[in-house]
């Protein structure tokens, strides 16, 4: 399953439940290549903490341009 967010628009997050109920989201920067790999039990909570990491990095990124 693939996931983007509107205000991540440079990111694609690709889900896969490797287990019952055990996911793993992948992460990548389509143009930086800077990448996010989460695995846990509860979907949704691995999208947010994604989705906090993906915007903190693009703050970090920014702020050394």
């Amino acid at each position: 399953m693939e996931n983007e967010f509107d205000d991540l628009p440079n990111w694609l997050f690709c889900v896969e439940e490797i287990s019952a109920g055990l996911y793993n989201l992948k992460g990548k920067h389509k143009s930086s290549g800077a990448n996010v790999n989460l695995t846990g039990h509860h979907l949704d909570d691995l999208l947010r903490e994604a989705r906090r990491v993906a915007l903190d990095m693009d703050a970090k990124r920014e702020a050394i341009s």
